[in-house]
């Protein structure tokens, strides 16, 4: 399974656990095309849930991932 560069750029900002609308604001682009990116990263990992769907992202190496990616990452307040 390949991933695109943006359902990567979406799974590494729902690794650190942001919300679609908060993952739109970081990436310049609507809540709605958020969404989109989300559910095909659902459908690609066969996922039910997000914990689900990070889990497999991080399993399979499909995403680079590191805890220096949560470097600086204060909460709910960032993005």
């Amino acid at each position: 399974m390949k991933l695109t560069n943006r359902e990567c750029e979406v799974a590494r900002w729902v690794l650190r656990g942001h919300t679609a609308k908060q993952i739109a604001r970081a990436l310049s682009i609507s809540p709605r095309t958020a969404e989109t990116h989300l559910k095909a990263l659902m459908l690609k990992t066969r996922a039910r849930n997000r914990a689900n769907m990070a889990a497999h992202l991080l399993l399979k190496g499909l995403v680079e991932f590191s805890l220096e990616d949560l470097k600086g990452y204060g909460g709910e307040d960032e993005a």
